[in-house]
């Protein structure tokens, strides 16, 4: 399990109880969750979630 500030790759992701935690300036845009068979295999779950960020408002 990942402690907060932990770097995962070029990333400071924190996980707590299975959430991850990143840094934002702003609100997302939108999110998104799909289960299509994509979906499935790029997320390698039965699901997958996506936020959408301005590049900017990401720490």
């Amino acid at each position: 399990m990942r402690r907060e500030n932990e770097s995962c790759g070029s990333e400071k992701v924190a996980a707590c109880a299975g959430r991850c935690v990143t840094p934002l300036k702003g609100e997302p845009l939108a999110s998104a969750i799909c289960h299509c068979t994509h979906c499935q295999k790029q997320s390698g779950s039965l699901f997958s979630f996506t936020l959408f960020i301005w590049e900017t408002d990401y720490e």
